[in-house]
């Protein structure tokens, strides 16, 4: 039986979708790529904002119109959060969160009640529903991976829920509570995957910065960092997101002291506005937050600090955005994902007064997008002629090749040699807008 498996969303559903793969495989499944004929198609959604619902749906439509035989599956987020609207579309079954772990299992059941063969899907059609276990799940203890198929570095997660209920998120909704996975189960994943080629790990979650909070913190984010820095082989560890609180001279301190931590720290902003984070339910201020990139800043040499911001957010006012365009400026971040507000029946911040029309919202991200650009050519700039360790991960064409910096700098060059999955040390050239060029020395 051939299956297709597509990810929207995340790192942490991009890390549940190889541990769903491995699952297939071990179970005498073939996994193809997407695009070619499959008898099953595997969906794993996303919901964070309202386009992804839509993408999820147009997703499901698309393969059952391209493989019409086929069990259309969709699993997580989208279902969790809105299983009457998931409804809609081509799925044949909607699992969520809690039963990626055993998925294989359960579409594989599916088939055999159908009578199906190897040749495709064959017998009637039977209920269009899995039976969605509760939301969360019992922990976080997905199968570990050995692989990350198609990437050079790998991604684990290690902690999945979110308790914050910021007013504009479904995630806690369709995530659950914080749970973290222990210490000696990442160590083993590590582990596997550096055996199996991988150089560079990130460590990823739902709500990382939560990472041992179920556990009453008797162990957090820092003690992971640093049992997995002890991994022989290990070149690079890099984070995912993470919250401004957790940024503390304490935990900052602890993780300088990492020498293979990159110095990249993607953090969630949200806005630059004290008045939209109060609105937001987001915990913190700007001058918290402007606190704790300086701590980085000062413990980590020209660290890179990425963020993500809302344009549009309901109530924000032109002088709000204003005050947000203003920090970005001022805080010279080295990228943004900037995002269109995107209402979410059940949160809080869809029935808010102020609802920012949508061409308005638009403008704003525009705007962000502009400023944005122009920090992130300030900051990789001021790298050009200097010599970096950088890890290749692709071909982009014949002869070109392209990797990360520790600062997340994309860089490319040539190279009559192949480069994927090594790292070689490159004098960086011009900043273009997708990547740097570079030269091998």
């Amino acid at each position: 039986m051939r299956v297709c498996l597509y990810t929207l969303g995340c790192k942490v559903n991009q890390y549940e979708t190889e541990a769903m793969r491995e699952d297939f495989l071990r179970r005498g499944f073939t996994v193809v790529p997407f695009g070619e004929p499959c008898d099953v198609f595997v969906i794993n959604t996303c919901t964070v904002t309202a386009e992804s619902d839509a993408k999820s749906r147009r997703m499901a439509r698309r393969a059952k119109r391209e493989n019409p035989a086929a069990l259309v599956v969709m699993v997580g987020c989208f279902v969790d959060a809105s299983p009457g609207a998931a409804d809609i579309g081509d799925a044949d079954l909607l699992f969520g969160n809690a039963d990626k772990q055993r998925l294989a299992q359960l579409v594989e059941e599916r088939l055999k009640s159908r009578g199906e063969g190897a040749s495709g899907a064959q017998g009637d059609d039977g209920a269009k529903r899995g039976a969605i276990s509760p939301q969360g799940g019992e922990g976080c203890d997905s199968p570990r991976i050995t692989r990350f198929e198609g990437h050079t570095r790998a991604v684990i997660k290690i902690e999945d829920g979110c308790e914050s209920f910021c007013s504009y998120c479904v995630i806690p909704y369709a995530r659950g509570p914080v749970r973290s996975k222990p210490i000696p189960d990442i160590l083993s994943e590590v582990r596997g995957l550096v055996q199996n080629g991988y150089r560079e790990i990130v460590l990823t979650g739902i709500h990382l910065a939560s990472y041992g909070k179920d556990k009453g913190f008797e162990f957090n984010l820092c003690d992971a960092i640093e049992a997995c820095a002890d991994v022989p082989g290990l070149s690079r560890l890099r984070l995912g997101s993470l919250e401004p609180a957790f940024i503390t001279p304490e935990n900052v301190a602890r993780m300088a002291a990492v020498p293979i931590l990159c110095p990249h720290f993607h953090l969630s902003l949200q806005s630059g506005c004290d008045e939209t984070l109060r609105r937001m339910n987001r915990r913190y201020t700007t001058q918290d937050f402007a606190r704790g990139v300086e701590l980085l800043r000062k413990a980590f040499a020209d660290c890179a600090i990425t963020v993500d911001i809302i344009a549009g957010f309901p109530g924000e006012t032109q002088q709000e955005f204003g005050a947000t365009c203003d920090f970005v400026r001022r805080m010279r971040f080295s990228g943004a994902h900037i995002f269109v507000y995107s209402r979410r029946q059940g949160t809080r911040a869809a029935d808010m007064p102020g609802q920012v029309p949508e061409p308005e919202k638009k403008r704003r991200a525009r705007i962000l997008a502009d400023a944005e650009r122009i920090s992130r050519f300030s900051y990789r700039r001021a790298f050009e002629g200097r010599v970096l360790p950088v890890l290749f991960e692709s071909a982009v064409c014949e002869g070109v090749y392209e990797g990360l910096t520790v600062h997340h700098i994309p860089v490319r060059v040539r190279s009559d040699e192949p480069l994927t999955n090594t790292e070689r040390m490159v004098r960086m050239g011009t900043c273009g807008d997708k990547a740097c060029e570079g030269e091998l020395v």
